[in-house]
């Protein structure tokens, strides 16, 4: 069975291959994306990857920091990462969990993203 196939037989689209499957608090996070968090609900939340994206996506107030050279290269890349992540929990999401995120913008573990984190 192809991995991309879920159980009901549809195709997931995966944009991002490499998951960081760790738990991380925010500024942890912050320092990998090369950005400096302004505003946080809560800054000792562990979260995996794809929560960090959400609420980076979504909530969190932060400023991209320059690289070695001076260049935002790193922390654009990294903001594209995460749009693509958010796009990857959305695009894959069951149409319940879709309304979740539509009418309470709030991000939930769907069974795309239990599934990629291997806990499913």
């Amino acid at each position: 069975m192809d991995k991309n196939v879920d159980k009901n037989n549809t195709k997931e689209v995966i944009t991002v291959e490499d998951i960081d499957r760790q738990k991380r608090k925010p500024n942890e996070w912050a320092k990998i994306y090369n950005i400096k968090l302004i505003e946080c609900d809560d800054y000792n939340a562990l979260q995996n990857e794809y929560e960090w994206a959400w609420e980076m996506m979504h909530s969190y107030k932060y400023l991209p920091l320059p690289d070695k050279t001076g260049d935002y290269e790193l922390s654009s890349e990294k903001e594209l990462r995460a749009e693509m992540l958010v796009m990857d929990i959305y695009i894959n999401a069951l149409p319940k969990e879709k309304y979740i995120f539509n009418t309470h913008k709030k991000y939930i573990d769907t069974d795309f993203i239990r599934r990629r984190l291997n806990l499913i």
